[in-house]
């Protein structure tokens, strides 16, 4: 598979998949089911993102595919956010390290939840 060949290990899904088996391929998969809407609460699924993504860098030596619908909002929060947390960076500047590989389009809910 193209996933494996990128040599991804785990799987941050910012949204409802279903049905996806990832350990036929050796992937540890999350899910968070969550909607791309302004008034969805992101901070109550923050820390578990983060925490499923601090473990498959830091204890597992992986590589995390973080992704949503669109790729756009959801996923791109949720990396942000890790990079505010891991570098130290600015909102700003989280997004900015973003916006050099991908297009992004964080809802302002989320916006103002960072």
């Amino acid at each position: 598979t193209r996933i494996a060949q990128h040599g991804i290990t785990h799987i941050l899904s910012m949204v409802e998949v279903g049905g996806f088996d990832s350990t036929k391929f050796g992937i540890v998969r999350k899910e968070v089911a969550i909607d791309d809407v302004e008034s969805e609460n992101l901070l109550i699924h923050l820390e578990d993102c983060l925490e499923f993504i601090d473990n498959a860098i830091v204890v597992c030596k992986g590589v995390v595919l973080v992704h949503c619908r669109m790729g756009l909002s959801r996923s791109v929060s949720v990396i942000v956010a890790h990079l505010m947390r891991s570098e130290g960076l600015s909102f700003a500047k989280g997004l900015a390290e973003v916006e050099k590989v991908s297009p992004t389009a964080i809802n302002h809910g989320f916006r103002k939840q960072l």
